[in-house]
């Protein structure tokens, strides 16, 4: 059985910079997170070129050349092509590249209690998601989430992004409503089972005849 030595060289940073098989050197260029992107040869030669997806599967990959056997992924993770898994560096947790989550839960220090059997839970919405990536972006939206009043439902609707403008914009237009205006009257049921609710916390206005309207909270 043929045996392969290869050698990885870093930077400063723990990024891939390069790599030695068979006393050939190759020349890695990652991007930002450290993820190698394009792979030369000691003569500058494009060997292969690699994009990722959100959570770390290959997209795509282009060889050039003969292809290098060169395990690593998203990050400069050690990536398992069989598992579709990489290896956390620190600590070696396989994370899965298609969901984006890690198959061994990270338990936080806040359950380790003595005292009783249970853990101790101050936060569920924080620590029940024990598989998540804890990334700047997402503690962010979880803050975020945390503030939301939970009670309004007007509040709820427009942070999960439904637009009321278009939908008073589309009942406006059917020929229905040109047909028939008096449901617009206050003591219609359409009224007092939608506008009515609706008036009372946003109006309406047309910037210009290019654009939607706008629903503003009042």
């Amino acid at each position: 059985q043929l045996k392969l030595l290869t050698t990885i060289y870093y930077d400063n940073k723990n990024h891939l910079i390069g790599f030695e098989q068979n006393e050939k050197k190759f020349f890695v260029l990652t991007d930002q997170m450290g993820s190698p992107l394009f792979i030369y040869d000691d003569n500058g030669l494009l060997i292969q070129e690699k994009f990722y997806g959100l959570y770390g599967r290959s997209l795509i990959e282009k060889n050039y050349q003969e292809k290098k056997f060169f395990p690593f992924g998203y990050a400069g993770l050690l990536i398992d092509e069989d598992l579709n898994c990489a290896f956390e560096k620190t600590n070696g947790k396989l994370f899965d590249i298609n969901l984006g989550r890690y198959l061994v839960p990270n338990f936080p220090l806040t359950w380790m209690n003595k005292q009783t059997y249970l853990p101790t839970i101050k936060n569920p919405l924080d620590d029940m998601n024990l598989y998540k990536i804890n990334d700047e972006i997402y503690n962010v939206n979880e803050i975020i989430f945390q503030r939301l009043s939970h009670n309004d439902i007007l509040n709820q609707l427009q942070n999960l992004n439904y637009d009321f403008s278009n939908l008073f914009d589309s009942i406006l237009s059917s020929s229905y409503v040109n047909n028939q205006n008096n449901i617009f009257e206050k003591d219609s049921f359409l009224y007092t089972s939608f506008f009515s609710y609706f008036n009372d916390y946003y109006s309406i206005s047309y910037p210009n005849q290019f654009t939607y309207s706008i629903a503003h909270i009042q």
